[in-house]
């Protein structure tokens, strides 16, 4: 008798198996440098901003600089670190809601500096607009900048000097 030849492909279920690993292998490694290449550039415009705080960064420098100061105030020395720290933070911890409150936590508590800032650096004036608060904090480098400027101007009317400065403490304790 003659043996007939089987023209199935028997290897065609064992292939399709072993090809989902690598698939789910590439996929992670993709996700792993994606998040790694967001990493290194947020290193990259991070230090490029402290070092345009420190007046070394050219005229493309000096504009971010005296852009960050007017927003952050004196803030704007560390903003970049934090920066870097938060993206780096959250990129480690994806879908991990403890570390989201815990950003956003950080979050507040730099707003809250940045209001402590102007409060202490430059005296309150009810007429005093945000865009002043943003020139003057850009000009001088020092005070809470737009931001700071913001919430003194939301919490001083309404519950004072003394008591802005009581609950800018409480929350940056808290």
């Amino acid at each position: 008798m003659a043996s007939r030849k089987n023209t199935k492909k028997r290897g065609s279920t064992n292939q399709s198996k072993q090809r989902k690993p690598s698939n789910k292998k590439q996929i992670e490694t993709q996700s792993f440098l994606k998040s790694e290449i967001t990493i290194l550039v947020t290193l990259a415009i991070c230090a490029f901003l402290m070092i345009s705080n420190f007046g070394i960064g050219g005229f493309i420098g000096e504009a971010l600089s005296g852009f960050m100061f007017g927003v952050f105030g004196m803030l704007a020395y560390i903003v970049p670190i934090l920066f870097f720290v938060g993206i780096t933070f959250m990129m480690s911890n994806k879908g991990n809601t403890l570390a989201y409150i815990k950003a956003g936590a950080c979050f507040v508590l730099c707003i809250m500096f940045c209001t402590l800032f102007q409060l202490v650096m430059n005296e309150y004036v009810a007429e005093t607009s945000l865009m002043t608060y943003y020139k003057t904090s850009q000009m001088h480098r020092d005070g809470g900048g737009f931001v700071g400027g913001m919430f003194v101007n939301l919490l001083c009317p309404s519950i004072g000097v003394i008591g802005t400065y009581l609950v800018t403490i409480v929350v940056c304790i808290i």
